[in-house]
């Protein structure tokens, strides 16, 4: 049986025909999209290569001094043994073309910190030409850090040891207080203490506190030149009350005296 054309069976043989002439077009054509779509869609920035952790401190910015180091990781390591929170500090230069706060989900899935049931694990992230500092917990640890805590934390406890430069120290005070927290938490006491704020560059700190010391005896020199230029002004007005045709004596002893317990304490009297 030869079929017309026009026919229901010629049409369905022309149609099969161009189908198997099109196939390899069609599997030519998924393949493009298969690779040319994802980067069209808008897909996310896979951002720079995350960093291996080197145990509770990853310095990489190198913004930690070696004391500052020795002292994180003995307050965390005895954290961790007593209470089975992993907390973790990060520092990087950057996290771009990543916010932080995606670098540092990034960083947490991949250090799986507290992965066990609790999910007790922090990190704590520093982008330093970023300036910015990112604290991310696990499940484990959330209720006990809600936003208005870390922010609290972040605001007195680091930043103002950050602006003065003192990265190891801000990084310290911050992972002792949320440590702290932990502790109470845990119903325990740690053995270490709070680190000193103002314990920051011994030469920063002495320096200021010979210029608030300077400051002092500059407004001490000031004050009591001004007194004595003040007190012989006073003299002399006393002089010429006294020298004067039929004054009373008594009149500029007395405003004298009255002047000086009122402005200055009673500092001139018995003169």
């Amino acid at each position: 049986m030869i079929a017309r054309p026009g026919s229901d069976i010629g049409c369905w043989i022309t149609q099969r025909a161009l189908t198997r002439r099109m196939f390899p077009a069609w599997c030519l054509l998924s393949a493009l999209l298969a690779v040319f779509l994802p980067l069209s869609a808008g897909a996310a920035p896979e951002g720079p290569p995350l960093p291996a952790p080197s145990g509770f401190v990853t310095d990489k910015a190198e913004v930690i001094d070696e004391n500052r180091d020795k002292q994180i990781v003995a307050l965390l390591g005895e954290l961790e043994k007593r209470t089975g929170a992993a907390l973790a500090v990060l520092t990087v230069q950057t996290t771009h073309p990543l916010d932080d706060l995606e670098y540092a989900q990034r960083v947490m899935d991949l250090w799986r910190l507290g992965s066990g049931s609790g999910q007790r694990g922090l990190l704590m992230l520093v982008a330093v030409r970023d300036r910015r500092v990112r604290i991310v917990s696990g499940r484990g640890l959330q209720r006990i850090f809600p936003q208005e805590k870390i922010d609290a934390i972040v605001d007195e406890r680091i930043v103002p040891q950050f602006k003065e430069g003192h990265y190891g120290l801000g990084i310290l005070s911050g992972l002792w207080a949320l440590s702290e927290e932990i502790a109470i938490e845990s119903r325990i006491k740690l053995s270490f203490e709070s680190p000193s704020l103002t314990n920051g560059d011994p030469g920063r700190t002495q320096i200021a506190a010979f210029s608030k010391l300077l400051g002092v005896l500059v407004a001490l020199l000031v004050g009591g030149l001004l007194w004595f230029v003040w007190r012989d002004y006073r003299r002399q007005g006393a002089i010429k009350v006294k020298g004067g045709p039929g004054g009373p004596p008594a009149g500029g002893g007395g405003s004298y005296r009255g002047g000086q317990g009122g402005g200055f304490g009673g500092a001139g009297r018995g003169k």
